[in-house]
């Protein structure tokens, strides 16, 4: 018997001014992934937005392009960076845009409410559901639009620097219900972050892109060496250990007074 096809494979993508090596970027379902810096573009390409110019993008074995673009929003779910709001949409009816995949209908049904006003739970703006979306600060804008990609219930779920715009109790809570959602719902997470502290506690595997090229691939231990992050980002850095899950830490050593650099 066959093994089943990874949920997401990505081949030799190239898309206009940049490209990326040949490297299958693939793992079997349920497995969180980050990406960072150049990794954004594999976002947009990944959900759609852009195709590749050349190379080959799959999901759970099917050419992106052949799964339509209401077939891929049934699967994925992306939380961008920001969102430009030409109307000044409520949270609730963001949230029910999310639902438009699975129905259809110029009207959303009460099922797709429930759905809704659950994710607005997950996400904790459950009571800002009657809010402008363009009245918010920037971190409930960001919980919000993480409450539209819940509601979803993407198999895989794309974000760009989930932690942007988020005090430390929310940056607390996105990684508890990122983890949640992986591996209660077996929801395959991959991300972009510059935070590297946090990529490294929340993320089965890490690959590091430098100059739109795979600098290293494997467990957040091996890809967050200081070695292989001086490199990267040409500063000085210290690598520890959280004392309460073992995994790095990263920390910039910062220029004393007398330093220019």
């Amino acid at each position: 018997m066959s093994a089943a096809p990874p949920l997401l494979s990505v081949r030799a993508v190239c898309f206009g001014y940049g490209g990326y090596e040949g490297r299958e970027a693939s793992e079997p379902c349920p497995g969180a992934r980050r990406r960072r810096g150049e990794a954004g573009r594999l976002i947009r390409l990944i959900s759609g937005i852009h195709a590749p110019q050349r190379g080959d993008l799959r999901l759970g074995g099917e050419p992106l392009a052949a799964l339509g673009r209401r077939g891929l929003a049934r699967q994925v779910a992306v939380v961008p960076q920001t969102l430009a709001v030409a109307f000044p949409f409520a949270v609730e009816e963001l949230c029910l845009m999310g639902r438009y995949p699975h129905g259809g209908r110029l009207f959303e049904g009460a099922a797709d409410l429930e759905r809704a006003r659950h994710a607005m739970q997950l996400a904790g703006v459950l009571e800002l559901a009657h809010e402008p979306i363009d009245s918010l600060a920037g971190g409930e804008r960001q919980r919000a639009l993480l409450a539209r990609a819940l509601a979803q219930e993407p198999r895989l779920l794309l974000l760009a620097e989930p932690t942007n715009h988020l005090d430390l109790r929310h940056q607390r809570e996105m990684a508890g219900l990122l983890r949640q959602l992986n591996r209660e719902r077996g929801t395959t997470i991959l991300f972009v972050s510059h935070d590297l502290t946090f990529a490294g506690e929340l993320a089965d595997r890490l690959l590091l892109l430098v100059g739109g090229r795979v600098a290293k691939v494997g467990a957040p231990s091996a890809v967050l060496d200081e070695l292989t992050l001086e490199a990267a980002y040409g500063c000085p850095v210290t690598v520890e250990k959280s004392p309460d899950s073992g995994r790095p830490v990263v920390l910039v050593r910062w220029p004393g007074p007398r330093e220019r650099q």
